[in-house]
């Protein structure tokens, strides 16, 4: 399934999103929790057909996994792409233990590894939020890894 959503995704010049899904389907973030942790990455995938077949690979891994697997903690996920050298992930989770978990889990420390093969550039941020306030918009999202990312890596 996400194989194929990454494919038509990728095809795309224009921004395309897959929506926010938790692990019931829905678009909203269900937890008793009234914090959250918001998880959010940008990756500007290296202008090369090797790197970016790559980078499809392990984004369909790790996406995969999360879907099939629903680790423990993990209230749900989103996608952004523009054209297909830039990429954005979402991840809402109810601690960092949990998202630390899945982190360190295969497949997602293999694509991690894979990073300065991939992409030209990176930016990770995560950050507390009111559950209400969950998950935020594309818009804001773009503008705090822009504008003040925990990690960042440029080629």
């Amino acid at each position: 399934m996400f194989s194929t959503l990454f494919l038509l995704i990728a095809c795309s010049p224009s921004v395309e999103i897959l929506p926010f899904a938790g692990p019931d389907g829905t678009s909203t973030v269900v937890t008793d929790r009234t914090e959250v942790l918001v998880a959010t990455t940008h990756l500007q995938v290296r202008n090369a057909p090797g790197p970016g077949r790559r980078f499809g690979d392990h984004a369909d891994a790790v996406a995969t996994h999360l879907y099939d697997n629903q680790p423990e903690g993990w209230l749900g996920s989103g996608f952004r792409n523009k054209g297909q050298l830039h990429w954005w992930t979402l991840s809402v989770w109810e601690s960092e233990e949990a998202m630390n978990a899945f982190v360190l889990s295969e497949p997602h420390v293999t694509a991690m590894s894979a990073l300065t093969d991939v992409a030209a550039a990176a930016w990770s941020r995560a950050e507390w939020m009111p559950t209400e306030d969950a998950p935020p918009s594309w818009e804001s999202i773009v503008e705090r890894l822009e504008t003040a990312p925990d990690f960042e890596y440029v080629r």
